[in-house]
């Protein structure tokens, strides 16, 4: 009787769960056709200037293989006008140029599609208008910029220490660009440091990169070297603390110290008179010193693939022992300053490689280090007093920025 009862009292159970369990299949349809429009990740009028009230709103990012085909026939857009936003799109944007990872938006009013949006950049877009005719217009996120602050010690590199920090690497990148000419990247001492003011641009409170530095001090091997932005002839050059241009006639190592190469290179080995030898890693850039026209470029027994450069009539420069020539290059054609002519080449010394490097004035090879490199244009007398209003406001913020901490930011927006 008992064990009747307990059998009783399970069936029921069993038969309770069941009953309110519901029916997989008609779920499944239910969710398919009464789905709510997704989440809005980033969508308002104030981004897009485009009143989305009582619309489906659908975003996504494009993927590999996927045209502008592929994501409005899903919608009832029709072959031929989507030829036709082909057309009237063409001297704004190629809609076959859209990459994969680009988010895009698809507004939709009841089952017609009303708008295809692509972001091309974070902060800048393009909107298909599809409601009466096709209409193709770019538009602009509101772009925040921020004024920040950072300084420390040189660990290793200077990509390595801003890199270990989980700082901007934008930062080491427009640092060495502009001290090219008066600091040798491929061998900082212990005690080397650097202090840089610099914008960073946001949109939507997310950070979309560095939009400018404004002033740098960089000490290297006890010597300081300032660069302060400055806006002459409507563009930004960069001057030293007395109004000299920071560009030199000839940059100052012919490598392009980035990532992992830059710590494994070190200082020039002399080859024979004059004759100079980098170490780098196998397939680091090598830069034209200045500007000027390829002379030759051959192969030889002694010297491997090898280039010549002449600037002007006085002086010419050669990279010898080159792992390659840069694509497209051909004698005769002009390069300018920090173009890349070639790459390291063959494996040694634990993996790395290395190149030769000259320089000849009047044909006679002679020491760059011995040059008197000639400066580019100083600010001009008409900007003097405002450039060096400017430079003591940012002496002033650089003295500011302590080189203990590794980031500070200012109060400053615009």
């Amino acid at each position: 009787m008992k064990f009747l009862l307990r059998f009783l009292l399970s069936l029921a159970l069993v038969l309770s769960v069941f009953a309110c369990q519901p029916n997989t299949s008609t779920q499944n349809t239910a969710v398919t056709t009464k789905l709510p429009p997704p989440e809005l990740k980033r969508m308002s009028y104030e981004q897009y200037g485009i009143d989305v009230q009582s619309k489906q709103v659908l975003q996504d990012t494009l993927e590999e293989d996927q045209f502008l085909k592929d994501v409005l026939s899903p919608h009832q857009v029709t072959p031929a006008t989507i030829d036709k936003i082909e057309r009237i799109a063409a001297p704004i944007f190629d809609v076959r140029r859209m990459r994969a990872g680009n988010p895009f938006t698809l507004i939709k009013n009841q089952q017609q599609l009303d708008y295809f949006i692509y972001e091309r950049t974070p902060a800048d877009f393009v909107v298909i208008d599809l409601r009466d005719s096709v209409e193709v217009y770019e538009g602009q996120r509101k772009v925040v910029l921020r004024q920040q602050g950072l300084g420390g010690f040189i660990n290793s590199t200077l990509f390595e220490t801003i890199q270990s920090k989980g700082l901007e690497v934008q930062i080491s990148k427009r640092l060495e660009e502009i001290f090219a000419w008066s600091v040798d990247f491929s061998y900082l001492d212990a005690q080397d440091y650097f202090k840089v003011i610099y914008e960073e641009a946001f949109v939507d409170e997310v950070s979309i990169g560095i939009s400018q530095i404004r002033a740098v001090q960089f000490h290297h091997r006890g010597q300081d070297y300032f660069a302060f932005g400055y806006n002459q002839d409507s563009l930004v050059r960069y001057f030293d603390e007395n109004g000299r241009s920071v560009v030199r006639t000839f940059l100052r190592t012919p490598l392009k110290y980035t990532g992992a190469s830059s710590s494994e290179a070190s200082e020039p080995v002399t080859e024979g008179k004059n004759t100079f030898t980098y170490v780098a890693s196998k397939g680091t850039p090598i830069l034209a010193v200045g500007d000027g026209t390829i002379a030759n470029m051959k192969q030889s027994r002694k010297w491997g693939k090898q280039i010549r450069v002449d600037h002007g009539q006085l002086y010419a420069t050669e990279y010898l022992r080159l792992g390659e020539f840069r694509d497209s290059l051909e004698a005769g054609q002009t390069v300018n300053q920090g173009e890349v002519i070639g790459f390291v080449g063959r494996n040694e010394n634990a993996g790395l490689g290395s190149f030769t490097f000259r320089l000849r004035k009047q044909g006679r090879t002679i020491n760059p280090s011995d040059l008197t490199m000639p400066d580019a244009p100083s600010v001009s007398e008409e900007h003097q007093k405002p450039f060096m209003k400017i430079k003591e406001k940012w002496m002033r913020q650089l003295d500011e920025i302590p080189l203990k901490e590794n980031h500070q930011s200012f109060s400053s927006t615009s």
